[in-house]
């Protein structure tokens, strides 16, 4: 398949195109239902069928279409002030991060994504996210700690990493509407700037931007989908099963890269 004459998964078989059109259906069917989250299944399965880099790289690409329609509601309702000293670690930590991506090969990149994305999941399974949670709120000063990991885990894989950050914004921000505006705001600022210093590192090419457009249909037909889902399903059932199936890809992720770096 090729537009332009511009290829389009060159070393995709149909059938894997296919598989891939359902993982990022289900990465924003996800965000549809519980408003985030797709980052963190279209990079793990996606990098089982096209690989880490490539997985990394497209999902961000895909992560910024759908992303800054929520701009306008990050600044009509966001915390201002929090965001600007938010960016200033977030951002540094993010182009250190993006250095970091670009000198890994794929096996290590593997057994990273699977490391910190089944440890974060397993962090949200097993309640330690609350003791985060409490840490922040006994010693606000840690806030620049939170913000340089969340931007370094942000730089390298792109998912998962504003998890310590919106930990620490919940004890700033309590009030939902705010939190949710003030977290929007921060995570599409982030989303911006890690396409910007991927595009000045020559890492988002022309063919990369028109596979992301082949997967639009997907990603809005499941954050339609997951947004009527929602109200059908209790949400505790929903993430007990997510979460399992996340730890799950994480895992076999993990042993994937293990298994091509020794």
């Amino acid at each position: 398949m090729s537009v332009a004459g511009i290829p389009l998964y060159p070393e995709l078989a149909l059938s894997s195109f296919l598989l891939l059109i359902v993982i990022y259906f289900f990465g924003f069917f996800v965000k549809g239902a519980l408003g985030m989250g797709a980052m963190t299944p279209t990079v793990l399965f996606g990098a089982w069928v096209i690989g880490a880099h490539h997985a990394v790289l497209l999902a961000l690409v895909c992560n910024l279409f759908s992303q800054v329609q929520f701009l306008p509601e990050g600044f009509r309702y966001g915390d201002r002030a929090f965001t600007l000293r938010a960016v200033v670690p977030l951002f540094a930590a993010i182009a250190l991060g993006v250095w970091i991506f670009g000198r890994l090969d794929d096996s290590g990149l593997e057994l990273v994504v699977g490391f910190v994305l089944g440890g974060i999941v397993l962090l949200d399974a097993t309640g330690l996210s609350k003791w985060i949670e409490a840490r922040f709120r006994g010693h606000p000063s840690l806030f620049i700690i939170a913000a340089t990991i969340s931007g370094l885990i942000s730089g390298i894989i792109g998912a998962g990493g504003l998890f310590i950050l919106a930990a620490f914004l919940k004890v700033v921000c309590p009030e939902p509407r705010k939190f949710r505006a003030t977290m929007l705001l921060i995570i599409t600022l982030a989303v911006i700037w890690r396409a910007t210093t991927f595009a000045v590192g020559g890492f988002i090419t022309p063919q990369l931007l028109l596979e992301s457009a082949v997967l639009i249909p997907a990603i809005v037909a499941g954050g339609w989908v997951g947004m009527k889902f929602f109200h059908s399903i209790s949400a505790d059932r929903f993430n007990l099963f997510f979460r399992i199936f996340l730890i799950a890809a994480a895992a076999s992720l993990m042993w994937r890269g293990l298994v091509k770096l020794f």
